[in-house]
């Protein structure tokens, strides 16, 4: 999740999608980093839904760090895995929650395009419910009535997109131009 004018922005997928690359070319624009990975979102006494600052660092593989030039920036090797890294970024991390503002289900798609489809109703809500951080738990915990009632306050309460980028290459500067030429707010 990244940060502009003190609200946030949740750029959600599965693994390989390009979030955290995506949260680090954010970075170096200027733009507060306010989680990678995972998000904790809260709603307060008005239903309003606040996403809660995470850890410090963002997850990078080394061809990501190679394409932002960071690859004389600390990192720590994640899990013995081979070309993968933890990379400290706690300047730029805001230290208190933001209002969520907008949740983009990043997607792959054949060619070179990015595309934005807005979402409403069921549609955003399957896309909240989509990107559920092992939401498989939720039924052994008991909690699937909750958290049904929360992916639906999320979804109602917050602009949702289905945002495709490109399959091939690094894409991650041409979504930021998008979001700063207002294309993606």
């Amino acid at each position: 999740a990244v940060v502009k004018d003190e609200k946030a922005y949740i750029f959600a997928g599965p693994s390989g999608i390009g979030k955290s690359t995506l949260a680090a070319t954010f970075h170096q624009a200027g733009y507060g980093l306010l989680a990678d990975d995972v998000i904790a979102i809260r709603f307060d006494s008005e239903g309003v839904p606040w996403a809660l600052p995470s850890y410090p660092h963002v997850k990078l593989w080394d061809d990501a760090i190679a394409s932002l030039s960071l690859e004389n920036d600390p990192k720590i090797p994640l899990y013995d895995r081979v070309n993968k890294y933890i990379v400290p970024m706690a300047s730029a991390f805001y230290e208190k929650p933001c209002r969520v503002e907008a949740l983009y289900g990043l997607h792959k798609m054949p060619g070179k395009s990015l595309y934005l489809e807005p979402l409403k109703g069921f549609k955003a809500f399957s896309a909240v419910q989509e990107n559920v951080f092992r939401g498989y738990y939720l039924g052994l915990m008991g909690l699937p009535e909750q958290h049904f009632k929360l992916g639906m306050a999320l979804a109602s309460r917050v602009r949702v997109f289905n945002l495709y980028r490109p399959e091939e290459g690094f894409f991650t500067h041409r979504i930021l131009s998008a979001f700063q030429e207002g294309a993606l707010t």
